[in-house]
């Protein structure tokens, strides 16, 4: 089961939806917009996944948009959306779309190395690829052949796109940046990025969350945006 929640002008927990048992709800992807939630759930009999969408408000019954059939063992690595779909990604390397008004759910990732994170910018679908290099990829928001962006970059586990860059964390601790178009990696930071798998980035500023053991606990940290990540500022 689960919940969807969100919080009172009070500050205070409020269930907006709750998930059936025999579901599971997926808490690595949600999105919301203007109008409505979308989240994702697992349907534990079948290992199928359902895309679900209700008003954000709390009010009426949750619509079934999209459904993939997935093994249960993969993780579900993000969920992101555009002005026409929603997308999600899993660690076994697939990423699906549906419309946001409903209908057939298509494949647009399929890779055999496995998916680190992805992010829509520019009319396209960049990932990272976690092959031996850990490479950077693009494929149209609607699928077809993927194509090389930049190769061997150590990219992991977070990807963000902030102008005509990405932005990902890299497997030798540090925090690159790539423009979208490819050519020579940028370091962004270099050392107390660990195993990030949260990031986020703006014109100010670049965040990172960092995990850790449940002894050591883990941290967010933040640094100056680079004057080529800023939009001119």
């Amino acid at each position: 089961g689960g919940a969807v929640m969100t919080l009172d002008d009070a500050d205070q927990p409020w269930v907006l939806y709750t998930i059936p048992p025999g579901d599971w709800l997926d808490a690595f992807a949600l999105v919301v917009d203007a109008d409505r939630v979308y989240w994702l759930t697992h349907d534990l009999a079948t290992f199928t996944d359902r895309l679900m969408a209700a008003p954000r408000a709390g009010q009426g019954t949750p619509a079934m948009l999209g459904s993939a059939a997935v093994p249960f063992a993969t993780t579900t690595r993000r969920m992101r959306a555009d002005a026409d779909a929603l997308y999600w990604g899993y660690a076994g390397g697939q990423v699906f779309r549906a419309p946001r008004a409903g209908g057939r759910t298509d494949t647009v990732v399929a890779s055999a190395d496995g998916l680190g994170d992805f992010v829509l910018a520019a009319g396209g679908l960049f990932f990272i690829n976690r092959d031996a290099g850990g490479s950077l990829r693009r494929v149209d928001a609607l699928g077809g052949a993927p194509t090389l962006v930049a190769a061997d970059v150590g990219a992991r586990f977070a990807l963000e796109a902030q102008h005509d860059h990405l932005v990902a964390t890299s497997n030798d601790d540090r925090i690159l940046a790539v423009p979208l178009a490819g050519g020579t990696p940028l370091t962004v930071v270099d050392g107390d990025v660990g195993s990030a798998a949260g990031l986020a980035v703006d014109d100010l500023e670049v965040f990172w969350a960092t995990t850790a053991t449940a002894a050591a606990g883990g941290a967010v940290r933040a640094t100056c945006t680079p004057p080529a990540l800023a939009g001119g500022r």
